[in-house]
């Protein structure tokens, strides 16, 4: 009886990993611009204007985004070619960049957003850092 247990949970256990798992889709900038201002409209309930300013700052930052993520690579690649890692310095440099843009981000979203929408902006934005926060240190446990 044990034995027989035995196989059916493992049966069980290899049937559970042997499923297909689901392919997403990658969306392309535009899709992705596009479902963070409905996002965005839904909470924050944005008027036409500001739809119109918040898809342009997205695009923007999507264009500066790709360009700092292609000269990272590009550093990294060169290091792996010279057999050395990034410098702290380099990491720094680079965290400063993003923590810039960043910046400019939030100063733009002032600009656009009324003080409450601001208000809950921020407050999405944070709680969403601190999901990642929380993901990363679950992660970290698993291993």
């Amino acid at each position: 009886m044990k034995k027989l247990f035995l196989v059916a949970l493992l049966f069980v256990g290899i049937s559970t990993f042997a499923q297909k798992k689901t392919e997403r889709k990658e969306l392309t900038n535009e899709e992705k611009i596009e479902k963070r201002v409905v996002k965005l409209t839904k909470t924050l309930n944005l008027n036409e204007k500001q739809i119109g300013e918040v898809k342009l700052l997205f695009t923007n930052q999507m264009v500066k985004n790709e360009k700092t993520k292609a000269d990272i690579k590009a550093k990294v690649k060169a290091n792996k070619e010279a057999g050395t890692k990034m410098s702290t310095d380099e990491r720094k440099a680079l965290r400063a960049v993003f923590t810039e843009e960043q910046g400019v981000m939030t100063s733009e979203m002032k600009k656009i957003l009324t003080a409450e929408q601001f208000t809950k902006w921020e407050t999405m934005k944070a709680e969403k850092v601190e999901e990642k926060a929380d993901k990363i240190k679950s992660k970290k446990r698993k291993q």
